[in-house]
């Protein structure tokens, strides 16, 4: 899989542009802050339509400008082409091979594209949300039944809260036994999610710990378990004491050790960002086995933020196969870590050279 080409317009500060791709390594290089994160958040978002950086789209739009506009090209197994248009005006919207989707949902798993940037740190350090989303973006570009029960449990989720509100405000019409329904379907749901999040981490957990073995040379061990929030139907009166549901997969959590000890309250940074490294290395293998394609690669600046070692056996992974996108503000110390051909494009203002 790879993007063949892109169209960006009124996109931070990309304005207009037409960009051709190599399928298998692009350098984009630059001084900071002239745009080339904005580059990679653009490819992001027309496979995610959602940024990497805000959840807000409407900062995404240039400067005095109604809207943006990304088009692209994605070449899958076999040569077959799909032509993905993301557009936010008023509204956002998806259309792929000039039909639009009926939910801007539906757009996971056509393109998949995972993202190494400095703010990984946080899937180690930071807070439940961010793993969770993590893990929710994992299992939806691989797998669209699961998007399609994630989806239901938000919905479900969100009656149920909007009904304990009800009860725990008193407000006229609201009765405890019509939590009942919610709990049965909060219940299947929960147990589907659970059981793919179990799955999935035991699958990242073998795949990290044989990666991190390597990046460290044997000096760590890195361990990741799940620890799911089952859904406890006995908490229901101190839900309607408070107003929301308080179990479920909405706070999931992972976590990681390193040699045994807690990596989120007593690793060094440098061991934090091996660690995501690693299971960011590690949810590219897991997308091959599931798709059996390698997925878009997008590197942020990741190689100003490591030592030579960790770099050159990050470089020596992603460089396996598959499409690259890598972001520096010097070509050379990029340019001998790949392997076989590539492309540059330099990024000045907004304007996108190559």
């Amino acid at each position: 899989m790879y993007l063949s080409s892109l169209q960006i317009r009124n996109f931070r500060n990309i304005k207009e542009t037409q960009l051709q791709f190599n399928p298998r390594v692009n350098i984009i290089l630059g001084k900071n802050g002239q745009g080339k994160t904005n580059l990679l958040e653009a490819i992001y978002f027309l496979g995610i339509a959602r940024s990497f950086r805000t959840s807000c789209d409407t900062v995404l739009i240039t400067q005095g400008m109604d809207g943006f506009f990304l088009s692209g090209i994605v070449v899958q197994q076999h040569n077959i082409q799909d032509k993905i248009d993301v557009f936010l005006e008023d509204t956002k919207k998806v259309r792929i091979n000039n039909k639009f989707l009926p939910r801007i949902i539906d757009l996971i798993g056509h393109f998949q594209v995972i993202i190494f940037f400095p703010e990984d740190l946080h899937l180690v350090k930071g807070t439940p949300d961010i793993r969770r989303r993590f893990l929710d973006i994992l299992l939806s570009q691989s797998d669209p039944q699961y998007l399609h029960y994630l989806q239901q449990y938000h919905k479900i989720h969100k009656h149920r809260n909007k009904m304990l509100w009800q009860l725990k405000t008193g407000q006229e019409g609201a009765a405890i036994s019509d939590i009942d329904v919610w709990d049965i379907q909060l219940q299947e749901t929960s147990n589907r999610i659970i059981k793919a999040r179990k799955e999935s981490i035991k699958v990242l957990d073998g795949l990290s710990t044989g990666i991190h073995h390597q990046i460290t040379t044997g000096s760590e061990i890195v361990k990741i378990s799940y620890k799911p929030s089952v859904f406890n139907k006995e908490k229901r009166f101190d839900e309607i004491r408070k107003g929301h549901t308080l179990s479920g997969p909405h706070l999931d959590d992972m976590c990681f050790q390193i040699n045994g000890i807690d990596a989120k309250k007593f690793s060094s940074q440098g061991q934090q960002r091996t660690a995501a490294i690693s299971l960011r290395l590690a949810e590219m293998e897991y997308l091959y086995q599931q798709i059996k394609e390698l997925p878009v690669l997008l590197l942020d600046d990741v190689c100003s933020e490591l030592d030579d070692v960790r770099k050159g056996y990050l470089m020596k992974a992603v460089n396996q196969g598959g499409q690259i996108f890598i972001t520096t503000t010097e070509l050379d110390t990029v340019r001998e870590l790949m392997d076989g051909e590539y492309k540059v494009f330099t990024v000045k203002d907004g304007l996108i050279i190559g």
